[in-house]
């Protein structure tokens, strides 16, 4: 098990239900050593006011149906503007992107999380990348 992974918020829309799903994958993120919070079924509002009330290093917004895509793009939006950590990575995961792994950057998502096993290293991995881009000497 790794130790100090961060800090993750793990939630779905106010239209999906995925729940089940989310504790999946908050179990995956715990047993590789991060602090994690699922938040319920949320609307755009109450996602920015999660993100800017807590600093997270990661969040991950799924997605069922890609008809509700246009949603994750705006939820992503308000977490980017309302975080209170400037480098959050976002992650997407659920079946409204599998197979179609243009949507990720369409929606403005650092990465994609093919399932919850492989959640946590996507996510130290974008981490590391990031944390490497900044110390690198300019």
């Amino acid at each position: 098990m790794a130790l100090d992974g961060g800090q993750v918020f793990l939630g779905g829309l106010a239209d999906e239900q995925h729940s089940l799903g989310l504790a999946m994958v908050a179990e995956f993120f715990v047993q590789d050593g991060w602090g994690v919070t699922v938040g319920p079924p949320l609307g755009l509002e109450e996602i920015g006011d999660a993100v800017a009330a807590r600093w997270y290093d990661v969040v991950g917004l799924a997605s069922a149906l890609q008809e509700r895509v246009p949603r994750v793009a705006e939820a992503i939006t308000a977490v980017r503007r309302r975080s209170c950590n400037p480098d959050v990575v976002v992650l997407v995961g659920g079946q409204a992107f599998a197979g179609r792994r243009e949507l990720v950057t369409e929606v403005g998502a650092d990465g994609w999380a093919p399932d919850a096993v492989q959640a946590p290293g996507i996510a130290r991995d974008i981490l590391a990348s990031r944390r490497a881009r900044s110390a690198a000497p300019a």
